[in-house]
């Protein structure tokens, strides 16, 4: 039985890696008459060209994982195959396999809903068993398989062990720990499943960590939803990265408030950068989407993180139920006074299958009725100003995240005494222009300072975006600097005799 698993990235992500697909490989890896491959692609590929190779391979099953960001094209890919090999059996699966519309259903011959390892070994035993005259799939199984939850994951075949995965062919990497999510957050996909945190072994955790080390794989994105959730667990955990994979950058989300010095000292012995979920610092809005947030422990532990010159970012949502854009900006401010290395900025999403989408008329949310599912309009975001925030995060996120501007920019509107979101609410507007992302930087602040009649100060700001803009590679700590602002350096005629000799 030839087996064709499909997975389609996002062009620009650094994680090309089919990791979902290996794991359903590694499910039948004990069903002998099972040749499984894995095709992957991007949504920037040629849809024929896809086509055309699915079907060289002459499969039997093909299985497509479905996500937002290839729906439409692995929908137009199944489409074709149906009409081209009538008789090949098509397998969809992934977060947007439940919610796949009557007419699309119909493509496929078999839908696999949640985790799929279980559901998916069951299918292939079961049509193996079919092809031998022994059973009717239809009937045994019928045509939605709920996969459910996996109540042991610890004992699922890891991809990388069983050799699936090579990780000396991906300098970037997935790395899933645990499942599941203690959170019910609204917005999330997570919210849908079943409660509570279910853990792989920490003995295969080792056996990964170290291939990862010997085959010198760059970077780990790790899939748990909360990382830290369980403190001992992500002590040890910490422990273990630290000794067997010291050359490895991870990318870990975590909560904040649930981080103490402990775990903020262990986070300080590996080379990783965290991504923290804030979404609103508005009690009444995180309400509405079943969420909360100490602010005095997240301020304090995120200072923390400061400390110990630990990398960190943000989340943000604009069109949150219950937001306006006076109180996105409002959030926004308040994420960037605490320094965060990156800040990432998304339109409110409303998912199949989530609790907002159940909420959504009664709260008055209108969205796009396909992926990505993004909101339209609500009571307090008019469709002129969604417009206008997603201007907003393109410039801000051109200007600080890719101009890696965190070194420099609270100095900036310190020395201003502006906020943040004015900033980006005047450059929402201006194209990118010059030769690079520095020089229209440049040109920026220069137009700032005279629009706040600073020009005095010009010449110093200037002098102080090159010298970072050099030294990004360099990796210097730019809370060095901010110290010295804090110490009394209020004025940028001032600073440049600190900046000059740098």
């Amino acid at each position: 039985m030839r087996i064709i698993l499909v997975s389609i990235n996002i062009p620009e992500s650094r994680w090309q890696v089919p990791y979902a697909a290996a794991r359903l490989k590694a499910s039948v890896e004990d069903i002998p008459a099972a040749e499984v491959s894995l095709l992957t692609g991007t949504t920037a590929d040629s849809g024929d060209a896809l086509l055309k190779k699915i079907i060289s391979q002459s499969p039997d099953v093909v299985g497509f994982s479905l996500y937002v960001w290839n729906h439409s094209v692995l929908m137009q890919t199944a489409r074709e195959l149906r009409k081209t090999l009538p008789n090949v059996q098509l397998i969809a699966g992934g977060p947007e396999a439940g919610f796949l519309s009557p007419r699309e259903q119909e493509v496929f011959n078999w839908v696999i809903t949640g985790e799929g390892e279980v559901a998916f070994a069951s299918l292939i035993s079961a049509l193996q068993t079919e092809s031998e005259g022994t059973t009717d799939t239809d009937t045994a199984l019928g045509k939605v398989i709920a996969g459910g939850a996996v109540p042991s994951p610890d004992k699922l075949v890891s991809p990388y062990v069983s050799g699936i995965l090579k990780p000396s062919e991906y300098s970037d990497l997935l790395w899933e720990l645990s499942r599941g999510c203690p959170y019910n957050c609204a917005f999330c996909y997570e919210s849908r499943g079943e409660k509570g945190v279910r853990f792989f072994s920490a003995e295969t955790a080792a056996l990964e960590l170290d291939l990862f080390q010997n085959a010198g794989v760059e970077h780990l994105f790790v899939l748990d939803p909360t990382f830290n959730f369980d403190r001992p667990r992500a002590t040890d955990m910490l422990k273990l990265m630290a000794e067997r994979a010291p050359d490895v950058h991870f990318v870990i989300e975590v909560r904040a408030e649930l981080l103490n010095e402990e775990t903020v000292e262990l986070l300080s012995r590996i080379n990783c950068s965290l991504q923290i979920g804030i979404q609103s610092v508005h009690p009444e809005v995180l309400k509405l989407i079943n969420r909360s947030m100490n602010a005095r422990r997240f301020i304090e532990n995120v200072e923390l993180l400061n400390e110990y010159g630990i990398i960190f970012g943000f989340d943000l949502i604009y069109g949150l139920p219950g937001d306006s854009p006076e109180g996105f900006y409002e959030s926004f401010d308040g994420a960037m006074v605490l320094l965060p290395n990156h800040l990432d900025i998304f339109p409110l999403s409303i998912l199949p299958g989530t609790d907002l989408f159940d909420r959504a008329g009664e709260l008055g949310l209108k969205a796009m009725q396909e992926n990505p599912y993004t909101i339209v309009s609500s009571p307090g975001f008019s469709e002129e100003e969604m417009a206008a925030l997603g201007d907003f995060t393109a410039a801000f996120d051109a200007f600080y995240n890719q101009g890696k501007a965190v070194q420099w920019f609270n100095l900036i509107t310190e020395y201003l005494e502006i906020l943040p979101s004015e900033v980006f609410r005047r450059f929402s507007s201006y194209e990118i222009s010059g030769d690079s992302l520095l020089e229209w930087q440049l040109s920026l602040i220069s137009r700032l300072f005279a629009d706040y009649g600073k020009d005095s100060g010009t010449p110093a700001a200037l002098d102080m975006i090159r010298f970072f803009g050099g030294a990004n590679t360099l990796h210097y700590n730019s809370r060095d600097l901010i110290g010295h602002l804090e110490d009394g350096i209020t004025d940028f005629d001032e600073l440049s005799h600190f900046v000059a000799p740098l």
